[in-house]
C-alpha cells in the first residue's frame, strides 16, 4: 500500500492530465486516446499505401497494353 505522501506525489505529477471523470481515470483515458489515435493513424496509411499500389498497378497495366 502507497503512503499518504507518495499518493500525493503521484497525484500532483497526473494533475496535468486529470479528465472531468476524476484523476483514477487519467491513465486509462490518456493511454486509450493515444492507441485509438495511433490505431487510427496506422488503418489509414496502410489503406493509402494499398490504394497508392493499386494505383501504380492500374498504371503499369494499362501502359503495357498501351504498348502491344
Amino acid at each position: 500500500m502507497l503512503s499518504g505522501s507518495v499518493l500525493e506525489k503521484v497525484n500532483a505529477k497526473m494533475l496535468p492530465f486529470q479528465p472531468a471523470v476524476g484523476i483514477d481515470a487519467a491513465p486509462e483515458f490518456v493511454m486509450e486516446f493515444v492507441m485509438t489515435q495511433l490505431g487510427l493513424t496506422l488503418a489509414l496509411s496502410i489503406i493509402a499505401s494499398r490504394l497508392s499500389n493499386e494505383k501504380e498497378f492500374i498504371i503499369y497495366r494499362a501502359n503495357m497494353i498501351d504498348s502491344l
